[in-house]
């Protein structure tokens, strides 16, 4: 039996993502077809469902990355000193990052799918609550370290972090596409008082 190459393996995995990604980014998630991406991706729909079972096995495989790249970013900050400047550093990048045009396209292609797609919005109800359980630890650890007040539960506050730097970068996407920079850091303020700082 022949043996896969790991590294060609992980290799046609992220090619296979990023024809995906660029097919919901141009066709919209209900649109793209299994075709349309195996097409992209310049590979067979044998090898395509080799790799991906469906759609939605893709869409799960793109919030398991962003999560788990978000949660590592926020157990960073758990251990950063000072701490509230790498948090304005971590808010800075997340607000950067949902400013990309393709990477929102897709994030809105997903959620509205999701609202017609029960097991799909269950799937990124669990990445989001990964997500918002690293930001009410990461707060829990440095009010109980000192470096933050308490205050408003830290339940709470994670899901209006969230919010609030999600929600800016859409509305400032669609509004303007380079962020003044005294707007940003009073933005950043804002976040930082939401924290306990």
């Amino acid at each position: 039996m022949r043996r896969t190459d790991p590294e060609l393996h992980a290799r046609r995995r992220r090619e296979i993502l990023a024809a995906a990604e660029g097919c919901f980014v141009t066709s919209g998630f209900h649109a793209a077809s299994m075709a349309d991406i195996a097409t992209a991706a310049g590979v067979s729909m044998g090898l395509l469902y080799r790799y991906f079972a469906n759609k939605e096995a893709i869409i799960e495989c793109f919030a398991a990355q962003d999560s788990a790249a978000a949660v590592a970013a926020i157990d960073d900050w758990t251990k950063a000193k000072p701490v509230l400047p790498a948090f304005r550093d971590l808010a800075r990048r997340l607000i950067d990052e949902g400013m990309q045009p393709e990477r929102a396209a897709i994030v809105a292609e997903i959620y509205a799918e999701s609202l017609r797609n029960t097991k799909l919005r269950k799937l990124l109800a669990r990445y989001e609550a990964l997500i918002t359980k690293a930001w009410r630890d990461a707060i829990t650890h440095h009010r109980a370290a000192g470096a933050l007040r308490g205050g408003t539960a830290p339940e709470i506050v994670a899901d209006l972090l969230l919010a609030a730097i999600d929600g800016y970068s859409s509305r400032r996407l669609l509004s303007v596409k380079r962020l003044p920079t005294a707007e940003l850091e009073a933005v950043l303020d804002e976040l930082t008082r939401l924290i306990g700082a």
